[in-house]
């Protein structure tokens, strides 16, 4: 299981590299992968919560109550750097301090909690805000009643979490020193170099449909 490795590979203190800016297309993939009903559907029941620089969102060792997209500012996936040790970690205030390794970026359009609905174990990782920022809350419970009614709409959303898992862990495995081909701004392209995140057509018009998506939840939500 994808998502197991990636657990996995997230225990392993002092293993990952640095945390680097991810590209965002990933996340405009997943409002591609979506339908406007879809959408619809998330402002309705959605809160948008408000978070200050350095609050946490999700805590390691501790359950994930909702599913939340990420609508403005940054927030940063960090894991614990000893041991690590979920029983330690639920009682442990969330305002303690300790060593944590960044992992990566989550901005506009991301989701976070959405591997909690294939593992059901408390999360690996933390996730917090680096500065103030906004994401929509999907209640844990309303999404599941919804994907047990909703046969087109939970296809959909397992498709957007597989999609997520697959990434997450390429993500983290590249922390780990992976060599991968990958394009920088004012690189000069190689034609015979396949690099990791050049993009297809028909990925194109994915990524294309998903901004135009996003941007209108922005809009709806009053957020832009």
């Amino acid at each position: 299981m994808l998502s197991e490795r990636l657990r996995q590979i997230l225990e392993m203190p002092g293993q990952i590299q640095a945390v680097t800016e991810q590209p965002m297309k990933e996340a405009l993939f997943v409002f591609g992968e979506l339908r406007d009903s879809d959408v619809d559907w998330l402002i309705a029941v959605g809160e948008i919560k408000s978070l200050a620089p350095n609050e946490v969102l999700i805590q390691a060792g501790r359950p994930v109550e909702a599913l939340y997209f990420v609508l403005d500012g940054l927030l940063l996936i960090s894991s614990p750097e000893d041991h690590y040790n979920p029983l330690i970690l639920c009682f442990e205030c969330q305002e303690q301090v300790h060593a944590e390794k960044a992992i990566a970026n989550l901005t506009r359009g991301e989701i976070s909690g959405a591997i909690s609905f294939l593992d059901f174990r408390p999360p690996a990782a933390t996730v917090r805000a680096v500065n103030h920022s906004l994401v929509l809350s999907i209640s844990r419970q309303v999404l599941a009643t919804k994907l047990q009614q909703d046969m087109s709409f939970a296809s959909r959303f397992y498709r957007v979490l597989a999609f997520q898992l697959s990434n997450s862990l390429q993500t983290v495995m590249s922390r780990l020193g992976g060599t991968k081909n990958t394009y920088s701004q004012h690189q000069e392209m190689d034609e015979a170099v396949e690099y990791e995140d050049e993009l297809d057509l028909d990925s194109l018009q994915q990524v294309s449909q998903g901004a135009a998506r996003f941007n209108w939840m922005l809009k709806r939500i009053g957020v832009i």
